[in-house]
């Protein structure tokens, strides 16, 4: 196998075999974070015009970009990875267009097959590469504006030359941390914070935590290149003993989906015996209706007899639109639980609140310790327990999966939808850790 690193655009255009487009700071970072979330689609393009059109042309589309580093006049985003991990991407097309990554794959014409690099992702692409062994390897540093070298581009290719060459760089953390000091001083400057934030630099110095690579194709409907996530599960490694708290949110968005199935659905059974309350979680509507049915697989059962829908946020359901409390509440009298049975807690709109507002509840019906069960969706309960067991300390708590088809481990990775929830679960968590609202957990 030929290595050959290759400097700008001139380099881009005389890249040859499988040919990796490196740009740390900050194109590629951006478009791994991008990635994670699991977009419709991600059109990399090399001009502002091209992503204007295609968005005239699929309304919906959100645009990512740069010039000159700072974001272009009438996008949704800038060439930032902190902008982007705290996004909501999942399902929609994204085009992205920056000063020197998009315009070194426009350029690499000669190449066999295109990879975008930067350091999230170079271990991936070395197993990516020596699974494919081309005969020749290109990897091309776009450098400033495809046209001044920089440092950080450079250490990605050496790094990823010397993973080929079973030769990782012993001196990589000493070579990131000096990038603070050269090219990557800007991010530390605080008059430039609104253009080069300080979490960029984080982020994009995070080596190897994306478990994917992003190749070049063309999209079938406009003809226009397009990135596809290729898995490399072997290029994740789980230290023993990890925890929750040892990771960055970037780093927990980034887990390969086993891990975060494993995370959020766990090794789980359904509660045994009765319970004094049941709080039924509120959410969309086909959420609402699967735990309006498990709760009243418990009333039938003769295991519970009181039970508090709780959510304030309007829907529209066969019943108007409503809070989510009372159209649980009518979901459940249509499944035989009596009115009497019922109690709403109507005031909260996030997950928090459903525990803050229902200890309220709890406290006026109780005045010793009981046993309260929390019914949620399969990939949301542990999240709720967790809240349930923080905010109501005075009782015991259990969680009652309301399931649905792919919300579980063995098929949640099948579908965007439940993938995204599992992201959204796994930062919740996470969050949840970091702001010591929970105790730390092994992964």
């Amino acid at each position: 196998m030929e290595i050959e690193i290759l400097q700008l655009l001139e380099g881009a255009r005389q890249a040859k075999g499988l040919t990796v487009i490196i740009d740390v700071f900050r194109a590629f970072t951006t478009e791994a974070m991008i990635m994670s979330q699991i977009p419709a689609k991600l059109l990399p393009v090399g001009d502002i015009q091209t992503a204007l059109d295609y968005r005239d042309a699929h309304p919906g589309t959100l645009l990512c970009g740069e010039r000159e580093g700072a974001i272009i006049p009438g996008f949704d985003y800038g060439n930032s990875p902190s902008q982007i991990e705290f996004a909501n991407l999942a399902g929609k097309a994204v085009v992205h267009t920056t000063s020197a990554g998009t315009q070194g794959i426009v350029n690499a014409t000669g190449a066999d097959e295109i990879l975008g690099g930067s350091l999230v992702n170079a271990k991936a692409i070395a197993c990516y590469i020596q699974k494919k062994q081309p005969k020749h390897v290109s990897l091309v540093c776009m450098g400033l504006a495809g046209v001044c070298p920089t440092e950080e581009d450079t250490l990605c290719a050496e790094y990823i030359r010397s993973l080929l060459l079973g030769q990782p760089l012993a001196d990589l953390p000493e070579r990131i941390a000096h990038l603070k000091e050269t090219d990557g001083a800007k991010f530390f400057d605080p008059a430039q914070q609104s253009v080069f934030p300080q979490r960029d630099f984080e982020i994009a110095t995070m080596a190897d935590i994306c478990p994917f690579v992003l190749r070049v194709v063309k999209d079938p409907e406009t003809g226009l290149c397009a990135m596809e996530r290729i898995d490399v599960p072997e290029a994740f490694s789980l230290p023993q003993g990890a925890k929750m708290g040892d990771f960055s949110r970037a780093e927990v968005h980034c887990f390969p989906d086993w891990l975060k199935g494993r995370i959020v659905y766990g090794d789980y059974t359904q509660p045994e015996g009765d319970f004094d309350a049941a709080l039924v979680l509120g959410g969309v509507d086909f959420l609402m209706e699967s735990r309006a049915e498990a709760a009243a697989e418990l009333y039938h059962a003769g295991r519970c007899r009181l039970f508090i829908p709780t959510g304030g946020v309007y829907w529209d359901s066969p019943y108007g639109r409503l809070i989510e409390a009372e159209i649980l509440k009518r979901q459940m009298m249509e499944r035989g639980i009596p009115e009497e049975c019922i109690l709403l807690e109507p005031k909260a709109t996030v997950t928090r609140e459903n525990f803050l507002f229902c200890k309220e509840i709890l406290a006026q019906r109780f005045s010793d310790r009981r046993r309260i069960v929390t019914i949620s969706s399969a990939g949301h309960v542990r999240r709720s327990l967790s809240l349930a067991k923080a905010y109501i300390p005075e009782h015991d708590h259990v969680a009652y999966r309301a399931s649905y088809p792919t919300d579980c481990l063995e098929h949640f990775a099948e579908t965007e939808l439940m993938r995204h929830r599992a992201d959204k679960e796994c930062l919740g968590l996470w969050a949840y850790v970091d702001w010591k609202l929970v105790p730390d957990f092994e992964l």
